[in-house]
């Protein structure tokens, strides 16, 4: 089907030009060259990402041009093959995801990507004296922000154990990209500004998991993309550093069977069990389940 060849181009393009963005930015040092090849192939990654999460929730045709949009299935698959399927614009892709009613970009994000592409048009179209250091902040919180709320090609539909940028990237390059500094400090302010009840990453281990209220939902870092559903995975207080970023096995534990739990806070491990009483979480080193205790 049509539908799967389009997502298919652009999941694959997607991942070039990102892949290659992120090549550039973890360079060390940073030079002007590096900036250019980041800004530019991520310009291009953003464009068709968005229309693949567009083609995902809306259809192909909502990417096709008006004069083309109402034309049988078999010529637009023959216009493609030729190379003579016509998309809307960027601006026009963006303005569909705000009003489809199920963005998932946050509102004050969508400034940011018209201030990022208005840079960039500007460096390509009259060239720059000196490099803006504001740019490189922007792009930090485009990838923090931006392609961690589209989930990176995951949009919510994917596993409920998944990593999505590691799944792009590879893991040397996955490292090197989230252990930049100034990166891990623009997705831990993202988080900050979102909610107060900020947990660490059992995979990046920087402070960035936001926990979903639906009891039926999952954590998700914005920073690596890192998700794991409840039914999976809970969290609880713990004990060494006092903080709640203590991640335990919920699928395997019954008040029968203890699980071990890992905090990526402080690095500390403890078993936590299951109260036979009330059914809730607690580290029996550390005492009794709070239910004894009233």
């Amino acid at each position: 089907m049509l539908d799967n060849e389009i997502s298919g181009r652009l999941a694959t393009t997607f991942e070039c030009f990102f892949k290659h963005s992120i090549k550039h930015f973890v360079q060390e040092p940073l030079e002007n060259e590096d900036k250019i090849q980041c800004i530019f192939s991520l310009q291009e990654a953003l464009e068709l990402l968005l229309k693949f999460y567009i083609v995902e929730k809306m259809g192909y045709r909502s990417i096709i041009e008006d004069s083309q949009a109402g034309k049988p299935e078999s010529e637009l698959q023959s216009l493609l093959d030729q190379g003579k399927l016509k998309t809307i614009g960027f601006g026009k892709a963006l303005s569909l995801l705000k009003n489809s009613g199920e963005c998932p970009i946050f509102e004050d994000d969508f400034d940011l990507i018209k201030d990022f592409q208005e840079a960039r048009n500007q460096i390509a179209h009259m060239g720059y004296k000196t490099f803006p250091n504001t740019l490189l902040n922007g792009i930090f919180r485009l990838i923090t922000s931006v392609f961690s709320d589209l989930e990176y090609l995951d949009h919510g539909d994917g596993p409920d154990l998944f990593n999505a940028l590691k799944s792009k990237l590879g893991d040397e390059l996955y490292r090197s990209f989230t252990n930049n500094r100034e990166l891990r400090e623009a997705a831990e302010d993202k988080a900050d500004d979102i909610t107060d009840d900020v947990h660490y990453c059992l995979e990046c281990e920087a402070r960035t998991v936001l926990e979903d209220d639906d009891i039926d939902g999952y954590y998700k870092c914005i920073l690596c993309g890192y998700k794991v559903g409840k039914q999976y995975a809970s969290i609880i207080k713990c004990p060494s550093c006092e903080t709640n970023n203590l991640y335990f096995d919920t699928l395997n534990i019954s008040p029968s069977n203890d699980v071990n739990g890992h905090c990526p806070c402080c690095t500390a491990t403890f078993i936590v069990s299951q109260c036979k009483e009330c059914g809730d979480y607690y580290v029996p080193d550390c005492g009794r389940c709070l239910c004894d205790l009233e």
